[in-house]
């Protein structure tokens, strides 16, 4: 992976940033620029300057929420920018969308639901452990005004222990509920628990159950500002010649893409 920090002579990576009133937003339009990426400006949903704002960029840089990103990446995919993506709660039909319309262009895109290092291995590790035990649970806990529940890093991490663990994991079920909800949702088998509660901003937490054993998975976010260089990592992985279509998880992006779940036009 070449990183733009050891090129001097190559022009810099030019990023048009989506939701700059927003927390992440904000930041990354100050912050990227430290990294090497060149901020021509913020996007705004239904902005009358969106066109200008594309020409001038390569990458659109997509920490929005669901109602808008979808339409934000295919403005950008439709002007031959590049989308970069780390809003959770798309759905596959949407994720899937967005890959056709990036083929078809001849561009990469990238998806994560989580921009962080440690978040990346602990879908590594998971799916590593999945091929060993059965039952599993995952607790996540987020910041009280976060929209979505599951987290889309949780929804992603039950998917891809189901895919590792080859078939549904087993749900051993409750005889008797005396509150609504309180097993949490499920998904392939896997229980997923949400926590929103003040002062948080990340964690995940997977608990596999083995023969008289348990064995657990844990990563806490502490810090908005350390997406901000994985952010720019990923920027220079989707101007790379040879990436084509969505890239989906920042374990593809890393390199382990034995474990990692991308499109085909197949799928």
């Amino acid at each position: 992976m070449t990183d733009q920090h050891t090129r001097p002579d190559t022009p810099p990576i030019r990023a048009v940033v989506a939701g700059p009133d927003g927390r992440m937003g904000g930041l990354l339009l100050q912050r990227l620029p430290v990294e090497g990426i060149d901020v021509v400006g913020g996007l705004r949903r239904d902005d009358p300057q969106a066109a200008d704002l594309l020409a001038k960029a390569d990458v659109l840089v997509d920490f929005t929420n669901p109602d808008s990103s979808v339409d934000l990446m295919h403005a950008a995919v439709n002007a031959g920018v590049r989308p970069v993506s780390g809003t959770s709660g798309l759905t596959e039909d949407a994720l899937r969308a967005v890959d056709r319309a990036a083929r078809e262009r001849g561009i990469g895109a990238i998806w994560a639901p989580n921009f962080r290092i440690g978040g990346a291995l602990t879908k590594h590790l998971a799916e590593i452990v999945a091929r060993f035990f059965g039952p599993v649970e995952i607790i996540e806990a987020h910041h009280a005004a976060k929209a979505d529940a599951p987290s889309g890093t949780a929804l992603e991490l039950a998917r891809s222990i189901r895919e590792a663990h080859g078939s549904d994991i087993p749900d051993p079920e409750v005889e008797r509920t005396t509150l609504a909800g309180v097993r949490g949702g499920v998904e392939g088998g896997v229980r997923v628990h949400s926590l929103r509660l003040p002062g948080l901003l990340s964690r995940h937490e997977i608990v596999f159950s083995g023969d008289a054993e348990v064995l657990t998975i844990r990563h806490d976010d502490f810090s908005r500002a350390a997406y901000t260089p994985v952010v720019a990592m990923a920027a220079r992985e989707v101007m790379r010649p040879g990436v084509v279509g969505l890239v989906r998880g920042l374990d593809a992006v890393m390199g382990l893409r034995h474990t990692s779940r991308k499109f085909s036009p197949s799928n």
